[in-house]
């Protein structure tokens, strides 16, 4: 009886061992968009826009960014997106970015983001959508108030 009980303890702790380190190897939908929002905080600098760009991809999901100032459509495999966004970033290089709160709202092939963060310029309240591409998410539209 010890015998089988003994067998029985060392399968579960090997399973149980497995699914954690499945659980740890594979990562779901809402903590690659959770990297989204976590590249999104700290200092302001070229790498963060790297890490924010690797959600872009216009050739296969084209992307509006609407400001209090206008609204900018890029498509087409649009190089000029990397270059306009480090101009627009340009007056934060350097300063701290503080996500105060931020919500995730997804289904199997869309989702939402909507984050309020402090910068040295004031409060900013962004709302992200982003659309699933195979494993990819890929932002469509940013409108930033």
């Amino acid at each position: 009886m010890k015998r089988i009980l003994l067998h029985t303890l060392a399968i579960g702790v090997v399973v149980g061992g497995l699914a954690a380190v499945a659980d740890a190897l594979v990562i779901t939908d809402r903590e690659r968009i959770e990297q989204l929002v976590d590249s999104l905080e700290g200092e302001v600098q070229d790498t963060t826009l790297d890490e924010v760009l690797h959600f872009v991809e216009t050739d296969r999901e084209p992307i509006e960014v609407r400001t209090s100032e206008r609204t900018r459509v890029f498509e087409d495999a649009d190089a000029d997106i990397a270059q306009r966004a480090r101009e627009a970033l340009r007056p934060l290089r350097g300063s701290d970015i503080e996500i105060i709160q931020h919500t995730i709202e997804m289904d199997d092939e869309e989702a939402h983001v909507a984050l309020r963060a402090r910068t040295r310029h004031g409060v900013v309240d962004a709302n992200i959508d982003l659309a699933k591409h195979g494993e990819r998410w890929l932002i469509w539209r940013a409108r930033i108030r």
